[in-house]
């Protein structure tokens, strides 16, 4: 991919779906390097593209539902006016959506330090096998502009799609 011709016009840079797994998030992150070479970005703002791009894709091989459903996960990357929007979307049991709604929300309202983390809510929780600390989250929310985005829609018995955007 190029980079833009016009600053108003925005370009699609990356674009993967499928199931992920640690070998899969390996090759996207190559071509996804690959991909952003034509934009010259300084080297702070492409790491924090990058960090954030593998805590997106970790989070949807670690929390995502296995399911047959062609159409998730998904993970794209546009262009448009100097700003990166990146954008992931997964299937999730919707017994497990509120919980990650209130971890995001509580990042959203007050972004603590590190080390307050370290000592609040979002580190006290039970860790599962798969992780749940929060701390993919705070890379997140730390790496972008503004707050983490997320949509979260029904979709059938008892599962959801739960998306998440970031604008870098």
């Amino acid at each position: 991919m190029t980079k833009p011709e016009t600053q108003h016009k925005e370009t699609e840079v990356y674009y993967y779906q499928g199931p992920l797994t640690f070998d899969r998030i390996t090759i996207i992150l190559s071509e996804f390097e690959k991909a952003l070479l034509g934009f010259h970005i300084e080297t702070k703002r492409f790491k924090r593209l990058f960090s954030t791009t593998v805590e997106m894709l970790e989070n949807i091989q670690m929390h995502g539902m296995v399911y047959n459903q062609k159409n998730y996960p998904y993970f794209r990357v546009l262009y448009k006016d100097g700003i990166f929007t990146l954008e992931a979307a997964n299937l999730m049991e919707s017994a497990h959506v509120h919980s990650l709604k209130e971890k995001i929300d509580a990042l959203n309202n007050e972004f603590p330090s590190l080390r307050e983390l370290f000592k609040g809510p979002l580190m006290n929780n039970e860790l599962s096998i798969k992780g749940g600390a929060g701390l993919g989250l705070y890379i997140i929310r730390r790496n972008i502009l503004g707050d983490i985005s997320y949509k979260i829609e029904p979709y059938i018995g008892g599962i959801s799609v739960f998306v998440l955007k970031v604008f870098l």
